[in-house]
Order: structure tokens, then sequence, then C-alpha cells
């Protein structure tokens, strides 16, 4: 017999928790300021464990004094409450779940008062943070510095939401190292900013690490305020910025900046060289991965050019932050290709444009064949950079205009077709002889994707959207499918972003996922 809707919405919010986790215990603080490895701490004095969920209270503070492991953890009921590092030792907790920080409570770490402290919060869950303090790097490096890095895990998605605006003791990250595994990827639905390091405490260092698992920004930002190159790792095919990254390049003289993007189609870094420095810490150049063709459709090429991708292009542009310089300049470009950018191997014709138009007109800005480049399919993704002249020199005024950065091709020649030749990113194929649903993709997405699955056997077969609270969004199937592979596409255009899960019930076996819509 068929259960009725109601108790399959029950179900789903049972079987599905947003957490990530499994619902289990809660662990609350019992209105004292103590230590975590205190039973009095807590109410009735057992410790949290890895099933816990843990909440500090609102006129709580806790201090994390030693290593362990819970599903959640909640600071603050609305009104107040406070969890904090110690400030000596180095600790790490590691969230199976979410962390959330209310309103008006904090979350930081303090000033140290010995040897370095290097603390860790390790999840595989959300970020969330609606508090007043929100502080991963406190103190005077060499002195009395304290960080607290994040290490995001685990095969789920994960989003980072920040509240208001970005200050030394609100919202300000540290290190990150983005170790997803098969699916698992980091959202943001706000702009996130780490801090500057500091050449007297390296250890303390906002070191950014790409693993595994894509960030995908969309149309927020991820900045890392630091000047040093090493600050932001590398990226490779299975870990980068998909969309918008912002770094410092220089307080004292200009320099080249490597950016670690990409695309749903696959890692294309960009590297931009700076004439110009940006006189005080807090500046940041801003770097796109468009995909979609560099031509408007009426765009216009000089300088020995007659076609630019139609695969993706970079937009870059700059921001001076509190108190850095107004304008930046810019006069080498490098972006980057692989094996679905058209590029033929072995030819010395693939060029360098750039636009300061909107796309309106595309300028070669070489290599020129006084220094040739010879293209090469190997080592991939592959940097050509552009000449250094007064035709490549391009100033930026903070928060006004951009740059745009596409590869291009000689006159005439036709060996770079600049089309996409296929995809560098491959979905698996998936067993036709068990029921199979696959993660909707693209995921997250902008409005539409689609959602693949398979049915070993003709059955009855409902496709369903569901919103967070289990509220019937859309139904996009209802009645007997053959046996096999099938895809079926949802446009949300008319909803706003949010979490979202889709569930596939082939008759008496059922599956949910969860999706992301990010506007």
């Amino acid at each position: 017999m068929r259960l009725s809707k109601n108790v399959w919405i029950y179900l789903l919010l049972l079987v599905v928790v947003y957490a990530g986790t499994l619902m289990s215990g809660t662990v609350k603080s019992a209105g004292v300021k103590g230590k975590w490895s205190v039973g009095a701490t807590w109410i009735g004095g057992v410790l949290p464990g890895p099933q816990d969920m843990v909440v500090i209270a609102d006129a709580d503070t806790v201090t994390i004094d030693t290593s362990t492991t819970i599903a959640n953890l909640t600071v603050g009921e609305g009104a107040g409450g406070t969890c904090q590092f110690s400030k000596t030792g180095s600790y790490k907790i590691q969230i199976n779940g979410n962390l959330l920080v209310n309103a008006a409570a904090s979350l930081r770490v303090q000033t140290r008062t010995g040897t370095d402290v290097i603390d860790t919060i390790v999840i595989t869950g959300d970020i969330t943070n609606n508090g007043s303090t929100f502080d991963l790097r406190s103190g005077s490096a060499g002195s009395t510095l304290s960080v607290c890095n994040i290490v995001f895990t685990g095969s789920g998605i994960s989003t980072i939401t920040m509240n208001g605006t970005y200050s030394s003791t609100l919202n300000e990250f540290n290190g990150f190292l983005f170790d997803k595994s098969g699916p698992g990827k980091v959202v943001l639905t706000s702009d996130v900013y780490s801090a500057t390091g500091s050449t007297s405490q390296p250890t303390g260092d906002p070191i950014w690490t790409f693993s595994r698992g894509r960030v995908y920004t969309g149309k927020y930002k991820m900045i890392s305020q630091s000047t040093t190159n090493a600050h932001v790792g590398s990226g490779s095919d299975s870990s980068y910025i998909v969309g918008t990254l912002g770094r410092g390049m220089s307080n004292s003289a200009g320099k080249t900046g490597t950016f670690p993007v990409g695309d749903e189609k696959g890692y294309r870094p960009l590297k931009v060289t700076a004439t110009t420095s940006g006189i005080a810490s807090g500046h940041f150049v801003i770097v796109e991965a468009v995909y979609g063709n560099a031509n408007s459709g009426s765009s216009t090429f000089s300088n020995g050019i007659d076609k630019v991708s139609a695969v993706r292009y970079y937009k870059v542009s700059y921001n001076k932050g509190a108190s850095g310089a107004a304008t930046m300049t810019f006069n080498k470009y490098a972006p980057s290709y692989g094996l679905s950018d058209g590029v033929a191997a072995g030819n010395q014709n693939l060029r360098v444009a750039i636009s300061d138009s909107g796309r309106s007109v595309w300028n070669n800005v070489g290599p020129s064949l006084v220094t040739p480049y010879t293209t090469a399919l190997d080592s991939l993704p592959r940097y050509i950079t552009s000449d250094t002249s007064a035709s490549t020199t391009v100033t930026l005024t903070s928060g006004i205009g951009s740059i745009l950065v596409a590869l291009a091709r000689v006159t005439g020649t036709t060996e770079n077709s600049l089309v996409s030749t296929g995809t560098s990113v491959q979905r698996g194929v998936e067993n036709l002889s068990a029921f199979v649903l696959s993660q909707n993709y693209p995921n997250p997405f902008n409005p539409e994707t689609s959602i693949s699955f398979t049915i070993p056997e003709r059955s009855n077969v409902t496709v369903e959207i569901y919103s967070l609270i289990g509220t019937t969004i859309a139904v996009l199937q209802n009645g007997t499918m053959n046996a096999g592979a099938h895809t079926l596409r949802w446009n949300a255009s008319t909803q706003p972003s949010g979490v979202y899960f889709y569930r596939v019930i082939a008759g008496q076996t059922m599956s949910t996922k969860r999706m992301i819509l990010l506007k």
C-alpha cells in the first residue's frame, strides 16, 4: 500500500537532514563560563560526543580547551552566547554537520599567551554566521597571534553564509583546506574574506589549499586579502574556484598574481600583472571566469586577429578596500587553455586579446612573432602570455570598469577553432540494472538543472521537488516509465535562491537528494 503524501514528507525530513547527519541528542551549556572539557560546563555533566548537537546558551561562554568531535554546533540562542578557542594550546573540533552562530553570539579565537596557537575546525556541513563576532584571526603576529583554519570534508554540499559586511572581527576567516570527496563542493551564499598574513609568524598565515572539491561563488566573491602569492594555492581539475576570486596583489610594488579559477567545464587559471601597487593591505584584484562566447555577436577585432574564444573569457576588476590606491594599472595577461578550448597543438597563431569596452572591441596583445609561442596539448592547462607594451596597459578605478581577457587567433588562420571540442569534466555511466538517482547537474544551478535516474523495470514513477520545509514546489513526472535511463529538467526561474530536495519514487523504491539554486 502506498503511503500518503504527508507521511512521505515526514520521512523525507527525517531521512534527509539539512545538517547532513542523523538527528541525535542535544547537549547544552549549563549557564556558566566554563571549559569544554569540564563536565560542569554542560547540563547533566556529560561531555558532548560525536552524535551530539551542541548548543551554547545565550549568556554562556564556553572555551574549547580540548580536541573533540560533535554532530552540530550552535552558538547562542538569539541574544548572546560565546564559543572561543583557548589562549594556550592548539585544538581541533570536528563538526560532522553544521556550524551556526546565532544573532548577537560570538565565535572567535583569543590572543595567545604562549607559543603558536593554530586551531582547526573540520566541517562536513554548512557555516552560517548571524552573530556579532566571527573572528578566526586575532592578535599580533610574532607575539600574540592566534588563528583558526577551516577544513571542508565529506561528500556533500557545504555552504558559507556570512552576516553583513567584513571587518577584522566580523566575518574574518584565516586559512582554508578544501578536501571534499566524490561530488562534494563548497558554495558561497555571501562574500567570504580571509585575512592578510605576516612574515613575522608564517605558521599562522591564511593559506588556501585546493585538494579536492570545487568552490562555487555564484554572484559572490571569495577574497584573500593576503598579498603573498603562495597563500592562495594552485588549483587542479578537481579543485578550484568556479566563479569569482579576489586576491591582494601588492602593497609596495607591482607583481603578477595567479588566480585558480575556472567554470563548470574545467580549471582555467589566469595570471595578471600590475605595474602599480595597492598601497595598503585590504585591496584586491577580482577575476571571474565567464563561460560563454567572448564575441558579443557584434564584436570587432583589431591588430591582426579575427576571432576570440567561443568557450570562455575572463573579467578583471579592482577594489581598493578600506584604504588602498584609488586605481591599479595592468600590462600583462596570461589566460590558460586545455583540451576543450579549440586550440590545436604545434602552431604559433594563438594570441591573447583584451577588451576594456565590454566585448565591443577586442585588441590583440600578443605574443608577437619576436617572441613566438608554440601551442602544445600536454601538461594542461597551459598559459599563453601577452606582450608588455603601451597597447596592453589598462588602468582600472576601484569599483569601476573591467578588463576582459580571452584567447584569440591570427587573422586568416583556422587551426585554432576556439570552439569547444568537448568537456574536460565527464560524468560517469550509470548502472542500468539497478535503481540509481544521480546528483542533479549542474549543482549549484541557475535557473535550470537536469535530474537523471535509471530504473531497472517498467514502473510507476513520481518525481517531485520540495522546499527545505517540505512544501511541494513542482511535480516533474507522475506516471508510468519504461526501464532504462531518464533525464528530466527543472526550471527554477520563479523560485528564490536556496536549498531544495528532489525525490524519485519508482514502484516501491524511493531516493532523495539535495540541490542548491544560486542566483
